[in-house]
């Protein structure tokens, strides 16, 4: 292939994800490609010993926790994400990005936090990484709509990448995830609501993505 003065036929990869011609000549971007390459991927291999290969390489878990600032009142969700989508405007190096995508954000004015039984309150929400894959993929957002113009514009501003990137300071402690889940349980207790299960953990224990070991419920991440 790299001696080759012909380029490579891509019409097998795009039958496999189901595309027809047309869709040869629509715009597809580099996540929507990699989505459907991992999900398809993922799909041949269920049935087989290496069904969960891609989640333990590629699969993490972030947590969003909302605490309200007048109240005792906070809610937590965590979610698994393939990918992280970081801003890069105004950003000189991807832990300027990480940063921001981690700094805490204020809920207040018209934007107030709904509180349940408190009412809207004002409240600080910030994510959290709470397990990073071996492989992650991170997507810059080179476009940022113009409230001024209505239109989506690219962003062409460089963005330095280190060779090593410690991501510890944007990783949720277990002190810090265990206090935001027994937040969140005492108001889930208030609202009658069930407790979750939470992301690589199920009711009769998850195999950890990393030593293959098992895990009880309740156990860290």
């Amino acid at each position: 292939m790299m001696e080759s003065h012909e380029a490579a036929s891509t019409q097998q990869l795009t039958q496999s994800f189901g595309w027809d011609r047309s869709d040869s000549f629509t715009q597809h971007d580099a996540q929507e490609l990699l989505r459907v390459l991992l999900d398809h991927v993922e799909g041949r291999l269920q049935g087989t010993p290496l069904a969960r290969t891609l989640p333990q390489l590629m699969q993490g878990v972030m947590a969003t926790t909302t605490r309200c600032l007048n109240v005792d009142y906070a809610s937590r969700r965590e979610e698994k994400y393939q990918d992280i989508q970081l801003d890069i405007k105004g950003c000189h190096d991807l832990r300027e990005s990480f940063c921001r995508y981690t700094a805490p954000e204020r809920l207040d004015g018209t934007n107030k936090y709904a509180a349940g039984r408190h009412g809207k309150q004002d409240a600080s929400r910030r994510t959290r990484l709470t397990r990073v894959p071996p492989v992650l993929f991170l997507q810059l957002k080179r476009f940022d709509y113009n409230l001024q113009t209505w239109r989506m514009e690219k962003v062409n501003s460089p963005l330095d990448f280190p060779e090593t990137l410690d991501l510890a300071p944007f990783v949720e402690t277990e002190s810090e995830r265990d206090e935001a889940r027994d937040r969140d349980g005492r108001r889930r207790t208030e609202e009658g609501e069930e407790a979750p299960v939470w992301p690589g953990e199920d009711l009769d224990g998850d195999e950890d993505a990393e030593s293959g070991t098992k895990r009880g419920k309740g156990s860290p991440l």
